[in-house]
């Protein structure tokens, strides 16, 4: 069934507090295949799943955008000044990877780092969420090393019965007010195919703003 994505665009905070969005497939088949990938303009459709997970999808063309997660590198889009409220920006899943944003003369450029390891801050970098501000502060459990996620998640990563994945939604406030980007974490089985449970990785949906547009 069809989800409404109006409340998305509305109403974000709560929206992702009421519903889990999961990220789209990996469309890097749909870009340039080079280290530095480019998005591009879509129209994002959610599916409502299991009463309360938004599984999202992009089509080619419209007013939202899109940047891929590139294994072993970066992908990217340019998203212009003054997008109107409610405009979308999504990318792939992220569980360890960056998101960053850089400001130029009269666009962004928004970028999905793959572990945080390729794409570094500069003087046009307005924004980088890494995966400690979506997944939590580091702890220990036994021998290893997780993110604050809760005990439950930690046990289940343990046991390896339990994928963890967010979902970092960028979306345009009303104009002079920015964006804010906003996350979504949830299980999956190991194999990704099916969704399991939707978990609070930090205390709000919230992670940031940014920008004045």
């Amino acid at each position: 069934m069809n989800f409404n994505l109006n409340l998305l665009r509305e109403f974000p905070a709560q929206t992702c507090r009421d519903y889990c969005f999961v990220a789209p497939e990996n469309l890097s088949s749909l870009t340039t295949p080079s280290l530095w990938s480019l998005g591009f303009n879509c129209s994002v459709i959610g599916e409502l799943h299991k009463s309360n997970f938004v599984k999202l999808s992009v089509m080619a063309g419209g007013g939202d955008y899109f940047f891929p997660y590139i294994p072993g590198g970066v992908g990217s889009c340019v998203v212009p000044f003054g997008c109107p409220k409610g405009t979308l920006v999504i990318t792939g899943a992220m569980n360890g990877c960056s998101l960053q944003v850089d400001a130029f003369s009269n666009h962004y450029r928004f970028f999905h780092d793959a572990n945080g390891s390729f794409c570094n801050q500069n003087i046009h970098t307005v924004c980088r969420i890494n995966d400690e501000h979506y997944a939590g502060p580091a702890v220990t459990h036994g021998t290893d090393s997780y993110h604050k996620i809760g005990q439950k998640i930690a046990i289940a990563l343990e046991n390896r019965k339990l994928y963890w994945e967010n979902t970092l939604i960028c979306v345009k406030g009303n104009k002079g007010n920015g964006w804010g980007i906003y996350n979504c974490g949830l299980f999956k089985s190991l194999d990704g195919k099916e969704i399991k449970e939707k978990i609070s990785t930090i205390d709000s949906p919230l992670i940031l703003k940014f920008g004045n547009d």
